[in-house]
């Protein structure tokens, strides 16, 4: 047995020096044969494919086979600790070295890897189709990303390379910080204490991107690109869906909703419906274009309308409702107050209980009523009436309501008809002013005490008065009536011409009159006077004057005694001197004689007489020095005064 081992022991030997002789050989064959067509490795002795340097086969291609008929290469197996890791070659690295990097030293993953000539690269497996490229970013340095220090700690490109951040990003366990280490919610937001300033800025494209799912009732904040639309608040159903959302629109609060275009709905179940509408408060709705509501339960529904305060409603175009439960029903029309209507067209009801139904009418006070076209009334329970689309004379344009209530107990102060006829007492004048009641004038004065009343008695006929259609020419005229109605100018009853017996001084003249003397006045002054008595005593300078008549107490043939003292025969006469007379007496011859009074305040002391066919006599008369009685006055009809020498 030790001799059959060591025979077969020496066999093996020599077996294996054979084999690897035959190696060599073989090799040298191969290697001469590579000079004309490449290296082959195999064990079936096929040639190298004469596009290959080296060309190494497995006997059996195809997926299954005999036990060691199908081989393949080893790769060099090795561990890099980066993408950058050349220790342990000899450098430079020929490019397209390849690897198998075992991915526990640094570089992960495992896998084979080649050297680009710059860096390792994994040897990727066949690729899908190309994406869209992205961005250009800057290029810099490359290497792995350190430690970071803090919790959630994200990573930035710092314009060189990828680096581990200190103050901007941070996710911690499903919450991200901006600005913090520690966010609370979702997403925290902290400008932090060495930035001056903080904010959110969001990008989007009006238009475009993916349309908002139906998100449901919840707590929410939405900032929709696509519509250019913000939403911030509390909703209880479909209120900020994709089909409630308005382009540009806002909504913020509890259940609002603004689907209308460039809309705002703010508060409380409030609505903004229509296109450039606001609607505010609590159950507001804004629904005309460019319409506000604002306060509690308003409604703006016309164009351009405006609804403010509790339960007002502004449905006209361009109408404002504001206060409580008012209406503006009316094309541009205008509640303002308590529960107050203006439904006429331009028409305005302002107070409480006002309306306004009259196009272009207006309701002031407590319960009054504008129903006539272009009406204006005011204070309360006015009796109202009249046409509210059309102008009608005999309707009212302006009431003062004194009322008590509706119906018969609504009253006027005041009418005013759109004919111009005024109604104070009287809702239907017939003249241009009616009167129904007593008129009382006051005196002027600081504190009136007295006053004048006209008070009408009962009348079975219309009693018509028709006034002068001018002026009254002088002082002192009066009204006089021709029987039938018809009023005039009259001077104080007494005609110019009239001469009566003054009682008063000689040189007091009353105004519109004149002193019986004789003399020459004005003709264009004295017109009325000329008028009457012309140039009957005397024709003064015979154009621009005339003589007034010269008085004297005369009584039958006797003589006269004038006011200048000179005596004229024919006549006897007497003067009448402070109310004491005494009559003159006696004959005379024809002689020459003279009357002396005495000096006793102008009293006739002694007196002569003579028959009617003495001759002309004359004498001297001494005046009294004091006052004396004038017989007589002459009216002119005009105003002022005159004086005699």
């Amino acid at each position: 047995m030790k001799n059959n081992s060591m025979r077969t022991k020496k066999t093996f030997m020599i077996q294996k020096c054979i084999a690897f002789a035959l190696l060599v050989i073989n090799c040298q064959f191969l290697i001469i044969y590579s000079n004309a067509q490449g290296i082959a490795i195999n064990i079936t002795g096929a040639a190298a494919d004469n596009s290959a340097m080296l060309d190494i086969s497995s006997s059996v291609a195809g997926p299954s086979g005999a036990t060691g008929s199908r081989m393949g290469i080893l790769i060099p197996r090795i561990s890099l600790s980066s993408n950058s890791d050349v220790s342990g070659f000899n450098t430079p690295l020929a490019t397209s070295l390849m690897v198998y990097n075992d991915g526990v030293s640094g570089l992960s993953p495992a896998g084979f890897y080649y050297w680009n000539g710059t860096q390792w690269i994994q040897a990727m497996g066949p690729q899908g189709p190309t994406g869209n490229n992205g961005a250009a970013g800057s290029t810099g340095a490359t290497g792995l990303l350190g430690t970071g220090t803090a919790t959630g700690n994200t990573t930035y490109w710092d314009g060189s390379q990828w680096a581990l951040n200190s103050s901007n990003i941070y996710n911690a366990g499903g919450n991200v910080g901006i600005g913090t280490t520690s966010p609370e919610f979702k997403l925290t937001l902290d400008k932090g204490a060495t930035t001056p300033d903080g904010g959110i800025l969001a990008l989007g494209t009006y238009g475009s991107g993916t349309d908002l799912s139906s998100t449901g009732a919840g707590s929410k904040l939405i900032w929709y690109p696509k519509k250019g639309a913000f939403r911030a608040g509390y909703v209880d159903g479909t209120q900020w869906n994709n089909a409630n959302i308005g382009d540009y629109s806002t909504s913020l609060g509890h259940c609002t909703k603004a689907n209308g275009t460039y809309s705002v709905a703010m508060g409380d179940w409030t609505t903004a419906s229509g296109n450039y509408s606001i609607a505010m408060g609590w159950g507001t709705k804004a629904v005309g274009t460019y319409s506000l509501a604002m306060g509690s339960a308003t409604e703006a529904n016309g164009h351009l309308s405006v609804a403010m305060g509790l339960s007002s409603v502004a449905n006209g175009e361009a109408s404002v409702a504001i206060g409580r439960s008012t209406r503006a029903n009316g094309l541009y029309s205008t509640a303002i107050g308590y529960d107050n209507t203006a439904g006429g067209i331009v028409s305005v009801a302002i107070g409480n209980g006002n309306t306004a139904s009259g196009n272009f009418s207006t309701a002031l006070g407590l319960i009054t009523t504008a129903s006539s076209y272009g009406s204006f009334t005011l204070g309360r329970y006015n009796v109202g009436g009249g046409t509210a689309d059309s102008w009608v004379d005999t309707d009212p344009i302006f009431e003062i309501g004194i009322g008590s209530g509706t119906g018969v107990n609504a009253a006027n102060a005041m009418t005013v008809l759109k004919n111009g006829n005024v109604g104070i007492g009287n809702i239907n004048p017939g003249q241009k002013l009616t009167i129904e009641g007593t008129i009382g004038i006051l005196e002027s004065g600081t504190s009136p005490t007295y006053h004048t009343i006209f008070q009408g008695g009962n009348q079975n006929a219309n009693i018509t008065y028709t006034l002068p259609v001018v002026q009254a020419s002088a002082s002192g005229q009066l009204l006089q009536n021709d029987g039938s109605g018809v009023l005039s100018w009259a001077a104080s009853g007494v005609p110019s011409g009239a001469v009566l017996m003054w009682a008063g001084l000689f040189n007091a003249i009353p105004s519109g009159w004149l002193l019986a003397d004789g003399s020459a006045v004005s003709r264009s002054t004295y017109s009325n006077l000329y008028s009457a008595i012309g140039t009957t005593y005397g024709v003064g300078n015979g154009s621009t004057t005339f003589n007034l008549p010269k008085s004297s107490m005369s009584y039958g043939n006797r003589f006269q005694v004038d006011n200048s003292g000179s005596l004229t025969t024919g006549l006897v006469s007497y003067w009448d001197m402070e109310g004491n007379s005494n009559d003159l007496w006696g004959s005379s011859n024809g002689t020459n004689t003279s009357i002396t009074f005495s000096s006793a305040n102008g009293k006739i002391s002694q007196g002569a007489g003579f028959n009617g066919s003495s001759s002309k006599i004359t004498g001297t008369v001494t005046m009294p020095t004091s006052a004396y009685t004038v017989s007589a006055w002459l009216y002119w009809g005009g105003s002022g005064s005159s004086t005699s020498n």
